[in-house]
């Protein structure tokens, strides 16, 4: 994402500022300010298995599953990595909504609308992505939380994988992720009065770093000492 001081520029603003504001704005990820992301702390508090993973295959026909009796489409993942917990190569996942065969033969399908805000995982075969999973009987579902399927991306010049990853401290930033935020905030300590709170509030959001696929290992390890450890069994989220 580019930005422009122009943006930044209204009056009372000079070039150096708006440059400021600019950098704060856009250096640590395209993801906009306005995206209400989760952290990976919460992510890995309600995560039983983390995963670096691709689909596989969509399976025609869905399951009931759940305690509203809902339809759900059912997705094979090609696992290649664990970050935490263990299990198969392979692994299912149930996306609510989808077709279901019926004992006498029809077929029932059922639409589910993500409106208001809410999130919905994008599964295509193919794309690969960083997935926090949970139990869902018989097989698993993402963290109802944004964030639980981040994709990776691949720079066209230099072949980087990266993973976007949302963290909820500065101490939990990569050395150079962490080094760019000190140095905003320093940089923020010049500006004045509307300028001051406009960067303040922008800072909040360039906790969104480009992990990088081999340091992923690390990075979440880091992460769920921090919280304290994985997520026991008996806990519950939703």
């Amino acid at each position: 994402m580019k930005c422009h001081p122009s943006r930044w520029g209204r009056v009372g603003r000079t070039t150096a500022q708006a440059l400021v504001l600019c950098a704060v704005a856009t250096v640590f990820s395209p993801i906009p300010a306005d995206d209400p992301s989760e952290p990976v702390e919460r992510l890995l508090r309600c995560s039983d298995i983390v995963v670096l993973a691709s689909v596989s295959e969509k399976l025609k026909y869905g399951i009931v599953a759940g305690p509203g009796g809902m339809v759900h489409t059912r997705f094979r993942l090609k696992v290649e990595r664990y970050y935490v917990g263990s299990g198969p190569e392979a692994v299912e996942v149930l996306i609510p909504g989808g077709l279901l065969k019926n004992p006498d033969g029809t077929e029932t399908f059922m639409s589910i609308a993500y409106g208001g805000g809410a999130w919905g995982p994008s599964l295509m075969p193919g794309e690969r992505f960083l997935a926090f999973l949970q139990v869902f009987a018989p097989a698993y579902r993402f963290v109802n939380i944004r964030n639980s399927q981040a994709m990776v991306t691949t720079d066209e010049s230099s072949g980087r994988e990266t993973v976007a990853l949302t963290f909820g401290t500065v101490e939990l930033l990569g050395t150079s992720a962490r080094e760019k935020y000190e140095k905003l905030k320093s940089e923020i300590q010049n500006l004045s009065g509307e300028q001051r709170t406009i960067a303040a509030n922008l800072l909040q959001y360039v906790l969104v770093e480009q992990v990088p696929v081999p340091d992923l290992p690390s990075r979440l390890e880091k992460t769920v000492a921090a919280i304290g450890g994985p997520k026991p069994p008996t806990t519950t989220c939703h």
